[in-house]
């Protein structure tokens, strides 16, 4: 035996919109669905308003990490800045260290030649005496 489907009625609709608990009367259908609605709305509503304050928190963090950014650019080309001034005098003191290195060697070499030898652990403190041969 072979099974058809019976055919949809009304009354099989409003059975089951009945047992879904929708009303029947289209005035208390439309309220439900106005209620529903400014649920809906309240909800979209307090979403909107929590994501505007986060997109402001979050602007403002933005903001005060882009001003950190530019302090610290700052504070690196301050430093770059006495770098150079610090390489520049650096090259400067080589070059009087190196003179007064050879200068050292020629008084050095000098001393030898007249027969002179230093004194003293201080460097800068000096006191040439001639060599005398019995040191030997």
């Amino acid at each position: 035996m072979l099974h058809t489907a019976s055919p949809v009625t009304s009354n099989s609709l409003i059975g089951r919109c009945e047992d879904a608990h929708f009303p029947q009367d289209p005035e208390q259908l439309l309220c439900a669905h106005r209620e529903e609605y400014r649920k809906d709305s309240i909800k979209l509503k307090t979403s909107h308003t929590k994501i505007q304050a986060t997109l402001r928190h979050m602007s403002q963090r933005l903001n005060c990490m882009s001003a950190r950014v530019s302090d610290v650019k700052q504070r690196i080309s301050d430093l770059e800045g006495q770098t150079k001034g610090s390489d520049d005098q650096l090259e400067g003191h080589e070059h009087v260290m190196i003179d007064l290195l050879g200068k050292v060697e020629n008084l050095e070499k000098r001393m030898c030649r007249n027969d002179l030898k230093v004194l003293g652990d201080d460097p800068y403190s000096f006191i040439a005496q001639p060599i005398l041969a019995s040191s030997f």
